[in-house]
């Protein structure tokens, strides 16, 4: 059994070292959080005088639009200093009502331009893109459709940027629709961990974070002097981020600069959002790395950088591992190895109990017993995604990963398709319960997981997405553009 037994060693090796590197990052971030922060910058008269250009990219997003506008309406900034351009690729008719606001923030004192392009060439990047090429605004803040700009944004952002050597400053996002099901309430833990854990002690420690497309100001220099907005990535922002980085400039995170948004409420659109970041995560990886590999930078931060940016890889190890385990239960009922059995400890502990330490500790004011109820349920989710999201790593390092699927908001439209995956899916679930049913007369080691996999699973295709329906997105049409 040998030969079987190495390459799955070898298996629960690679996902234990992300395990381990997510317990690194909480264990870090716990001793960081320890130590003072660095004093906040006052706003300098010469910065308090400095044009800023607010970007707002729109596409089909009527509804909560609207919302975005009126808080940029009460937004504390000098009027003669502030110009605003909302990016508008609709193409479903929103764009008569967003016209009519416009006009009404025109007509209180506000700059605001309304661009309609011709085309949807480069989706959200050639929007940003373009919108750059018609100001000369030395500080550009982005905001998505689905965001509330907090008065005071500008006036606590900008500050940082007396350092000359700092690029972008990012905002924390905070969730107006939490509480809305168990999925928006997992999502608000999963993002709280990446921002308060990842976010915030790499940008203590001075390493690498990316700009998350949203609720962040740009020094425009900056942005010029790593090329750009490209679209030759479906997330221009990890792309523009690592470009900029890689090029010497640097990033700060401010965990109190909140900025109020919403996450999706159906499993159909955060499979879509899921579906983008995933495979545009490592399609930007993929073309970045010669220059990952080669730029000056120390050991642990590249290791760092690099794991980071591999994660999603851990995807198809977990659907790799999950069609191995009825031959691993068998060898394991055959020889009785101890030293194969103990293989499954530390890969338990740092694949499992580390993933939710890592979460309990981006817990910030939930209970200890919320936490008990909501880390589980996080846990089979992801677990439930590895299919739809090993396909999305496939599309990224392929080379698939082409047209930009925007998150619909607040549901959008649902479209019929015959896409596959879903009857996967159940194929998956059906195996799951079949090994699981198995392993609670034979092998009781193997229930956690098996269990884990098999819930998740049923979340993803019970909640509300069922074989036969497609993605809330516009499948294969190239006019999808900025999120």
């Amino acid at each position: 059994m040998l030969h079987f037994e190495i390459p799955y060693l070898l298996l629960l090796c690679l996902l234990s070292v992300y395990g381990a590197h997510r317990l690194w990052l909480a264990i870090e971030g716990a001793w960081r959080s320890r130590r003072p922060e660095r004093p906040r910058r006052e706003l300098t008269p010469e910065l308090a005088d400095s044009q800023v250009l607010v970007q707002l990219p729109v596409y089909n997003d009527g509804e909560v639009f609207p919302r975005l506008l009126d808080s940029l309406s009460r937004l504390d900034w000098p009027r003669d200093r502030l110009e605003v351009q909302v990016l508008d690729d609709s193409d479903d008719g929103s764009s008569v009502g967003i016209a009519r606001r416009i006009e009404q923030l025109r007509k209180n004192g506000l700059r605001v331009e309304h661009l309609r392009r011709p085309d949807r060439v480069g989706f959200k990047a050639g929007a940003l893109s373009e919108g750059l090429e018609l100001t000369c605004a030395p500080f550009v803040a982005l905001f998505d459709s689905d965001f509330v700009i907090p008065p005071d944004f500008l006036r606590r952002a900008i500050p940082e940027f007396a350092d000359t050597r700092i690029a972008l400053v990012q905002g924390r996002w905070v969730y107006l629709n939490e509480e809305r099901n168990l999925l928006t309430r997992i999502q608000a833990l999963m993002l709280e961990a990446h921002f308060a854990l990842e976010h915030r002690t790499r940008a203590r420690a001075g390493r690498f974070f990316n700009f998350n497309g949203t609720a962040g100001v740009w020094r425009r220099a900056a942005i010029d002097d790593a090329g750009g907005w490209r679209a030759d990535t479906i997330t221009e922002d990890l792309d523009l981020s690592l470009r900029a980085w890689l090029g010497g400039w640097r990033f700060v995170y401010r965990d109190d600069l909140e900025v109020p948004c919403e996450v999706p409420e159906q499993m159909s659109a955060f499979r879509t959002q899921q579906n983008r970041w995933v495979a545009g995560t490592m399609q930007t990886t993929f073309s970045a790395l010669p220059r990952i590999l080669s730029a000056p930078m120390p050991f642990l931060s590249r290791l760092d950088l690099l794991i980071g940016l591999t994660g999603n890889l851990c995807y198809p190890l977990i659907v790799v591992l999950a069609l191995s385990l009825p031959h691993a239960i068998a060898i394991r009922l055959a020889e009785r190895d101890v030293l194969i059995l103990h293989a499954d400890i530390p890969f338990f502990f740092f694949a499992t109990g580390s993933v939710a330490f890592f979460y309990f500790r981006a817990r910030r004011q939930r209970s200890s017993r919320e936490m008990l109820l909501r880390i589980p349920a996080l846990m089979a989710l992801g677990l439930g995604m590895t299919l739809h999201n090993s396909r999305a790593v496939l599309r990224g390092l392929s080379g698939g990963a082409r047209i930009f699927e925007r998150t619909p908001k607040r549901g959008g439209g649902r479209r019929r398709s015959r896409e596959f995956l879903p009857w996967l899916e159940v194929g998956m679930l059906l195996y799951l319960v079949t090994i699981g049913l198995y392993a609670s007369k034979v092998a009781l080691f193997s229930l956690p997981l098996v269990g884990l996999l098999a819930i998740g699973y049923a979340m993803v295709i019970f909640s509300g997405r069922g074989p036969g329906e497609g993605e809330e997105s516009a499948q294969g049409d190239s006019s999808q553009a900025s999120e």
